[in-house]
């Protein structure tokens, strides 16, 4: 985007992730001159205010303070009710979480992978080392080497 060009966006949410990030990017638009219009908020389009300045100015800052701090709170409350969902599925023992995709009994891609982090394991590798030559993540290698470890030790 550049100088004079116009974004149209559907929601404000869509500029971040929480107030911070959605001011930061509204900023650096307006900064280059570029016109925002955001079509679920039409108190939020900079092109109605060109005219009044420093009015226009404030009134768009007021507002999109305001917005994006409500987009920050349901973003809050969203979260919230999902933890608290799984936390009650778990209690019933309904939720169980994502099934494990590297583990003894993996077929196909997914065994040779576990086999190789067994083997590098055995062979006395780094956690480190066993991450960047594998592309797993090291929980999953510290998960794969917990299993390992309870499996010989019973």
């Amino acid at each position: 985007m550049r100088f004079g060009d116009v974004l149209v966006v559907h929601d404000l949410s869509r500029f971040g992730r929480n107030k911070e990030e959605i001011r930061s990017e509204w900023k650096a638009m307006i900064d280059e001159d570029i016109d925002i219009v955001v079509l679920n908020m039409p108190i939020l389009d900079t092109r109605k205010y060109k005219e009044l300045e420093g009015v226009g100015q404030l009134v768009s800052d007021l507002v999109l303070t305001l917005l994006s701090w409500m987009v920050d709170e349901e973003r809050d409350r969203s979260r919230t009710a999902q933890r608290e969902g799984i936390e009650i599925a778990k209690k019933k023992g309904v939720y169980t979480g994502r099934k494990r995709k590297y583990h003894a009994g993996a077929v196909g891609k997914d065994k040779i992978v576990y086999d190789k982090v067994v083997q590098l394991l055995d062979a006395g590798e780094s956690v480190m080392d066993i991450h960047r030559e594998t592309g797993l993540s090291r929980k999953t290698i510290y998960a794969i080497k917990k299993e390992i470890e309870a499996c010989t030790s019973s």
